[in-house]
């Protein structure tokens, strides 16, 4: 204790001041990096880990910020209940860092949230972010001038793979669909960046992305009677105006991939994704009754496989269910992150983890209720709930992405306010 005393005296007394310029350095280069580089994101992320690290040991101020938050308490509690459940399940050193990896974001977004509490640093954070995936767009657009035919089967990336970038950008988007609030000018800057992101998204061919921006932001602008809805919907038809004219047929194919959403007939995709939810369950049933060890701590990652191969064996035969779906199933992933938490890590984290969304997305929808830019908090959590639903994105990057976007998002409203005025 005398030493660790020391070193924070040191600390203080010498190199705080650089310290706190590196992170605010890391901070801001990650929102820059992060829709353009996985390799610098991962280092950024790095050197973010060891500054949170450094926080909790030196800072009481931060330690005081966590405290004081029952929300950040519970991701705390959530994230320590999961490690827990990784040790207990089989091959931990694997599942714990596994787990590590894909859940770390429940106690790195109470930092986030701290750290754009600076006027300064989220105003920055902001126009980085934005930059970032406007040079992403425009690697869309540079990889679509050189794709020969646009048909149904043609999707195109950026600098991050399909589903991710599919992700990135309705995130990005659902955080400034309610800047246009604050004033005309914002209204103006909000418009000119969707309708140039909105090609990339459909470029993509991400189903779940598209599918969440158009049900939340078509909710959204049918219900509010003003005038600019209008605008809205004029902007949107000139910009498919426009695409189909560069491109006649990619109409039919946006259409057809939406309509693909609910094709549960010789969709083997989507069929898949239905058995692997009924069997996912049937799994916790059997589990329950026979394996309690795994009901209660689940498999871990890497290994979900190697039990529930043999139920699936066992109770409707593999080369059955492959035959049937044309080898669509998958036995590593739910493709759902509700039920890949339960079974990965047990029914005491999936309990824990279903009450930390749940009072998460009931604070924030309270508060939207009450303030029309927190809005961009709810449709940001919704889409990333949703996205996981269908895909069972659950971390990673994602999850870091999406953690950021609602630090950002939860400081909206007030600095909107001050930037307004």
């Amino acid at each position: 204790m005398k030493i660790l005393m020391s070193l924070s005296m040191n600390l203080n007394d010498k190199n705080i001041d650089l310290l706190l310029k590196l992170e605010r350095f890391f901070f801001l280069f990650t929102l820059f990096i992060m829709p353009i580089s996985k390799a610098g994101l991962n280092i950024s992320i790095s050197f973010i880990i060891l500054s949170y690290l450094a926080r909790v040991i030196f800072s009481g101020e931060f330690r005081f910020f966590i405290l004081k938050n029952n929300i950040f308490k519970l991701m705390v509690f959530v994230f320590a209940l999961g490690v827990v459940s990784s040790f207990l399940s089989g091959s931990w050193r694997v599942s714990l860092s596994e787990y590590a990896r894909h859940y770390i974001f429940l106690i790195l977004a109470p930092y986030f949230v701290f750290f754009f509490q600076n006027r300064k640093s989220w105003r920055m954070s902001v126009v980085l972010l934005s930059l970032g995936m406007l040079i992403g767009g425009l690697f869309s657009y540079w990889n679509v001038i050189h794709v020969s035919v646009l048909d149904i089967n043609t999707r195109v990336s950026s600098f991050w793979d399909i589903s991710r970038w599919g992700e990135f950008i309705v995130y990005f988007m659902l955080l400034i669909f309610p800047y246009g609030e604050a004033s005309k000018r914002h209204w103006i800057i909000f418009l000119c960046i969707s309708l140039f992101m909105i090609f990339p998204l459909l470029w993509t061919g991400s189903r779940a992305p598209l599918l969440m921006l158009i049900l939340l932001v078509g909710g959204w602008t049918l219900s509010q009677v003003r005038n600019w809805k209008i605008s809205i919907i004029a902007a949107l038809a000139i910009a498919f105006s426009i695409l189909i004219w560069l491109s006649p047929n990619i109409f039919d194919v946006v259409v057809l991939r939406l309509e693909s959403i609910a094709n549960i007939k010789d969709n083997y995709s989507n069929i898949a994704r239905l058995y692997m939810w009924k069997y996912a369950l049937l799994f916790q049933l059997d589990n329950m009754e026979n394996n309690l060890g795994l009901f209660l701590f689940g498999t871990g990652y890497h290994q979900l496989d190697v039990y529930f191969t043999p139920f699936i064996e066992n109770t409707i035969g593999v080369d059955l269910l492959n035959g049937r779906l044309n080898g669509q199933f998958s036995f590593r992933d739910h493709h759902n992150i509700f039920l890949n938490a339960f079974s990965m890590h047990g029914i005491l984290f999936f309990c824990a983890y279903i009450i930390f969304l749940w009072v998460v997305f009931f604070k924030s929808f309270k508060a939207a209720l009450f303030h029309t830019l927190s809005w961009a908090f709810v449709f940001v959590f919704t889409a990333y709930l949703g996205v996981g639903f269908f895909f069972g994105i659950s971390g990673g990057y994602s999850a870091i992405f999406v953690s950021i976007v609602l630090a950002l998002a939860y400081h909206m409203p007030l600095e909107l306010k001050n930037i307004t005025k």
